[in-house]
């Protein structure tokens, strides 16, 4: 088997190295489904204290 030269094996690296920070960043953090969700809570939150205020 040949060995991988050039700029497949410089893309291999890259996506690899990409993998590597999401899997280390989503372990910091909570996930991007848990981030969505509550956002949709605090901006429908938001919204109905905007209602409720309004005359």
């Amino acid at each position: 088997m040949k060995h991988m030269q050039g700029q497949a094996s410089s893309e291999y690296l890259l996506v690899l190295a990409l993998c590597v920070v999401v899997l280390v960043m989503s372990a910091l953090g909570p996930s991007p489904v848990q981030e969505v969700i509550q956002a949709i809570k605090d901006y429908f939150a938001a919204y109905s204290y905007a209602i409720s205020v309004t005359p």
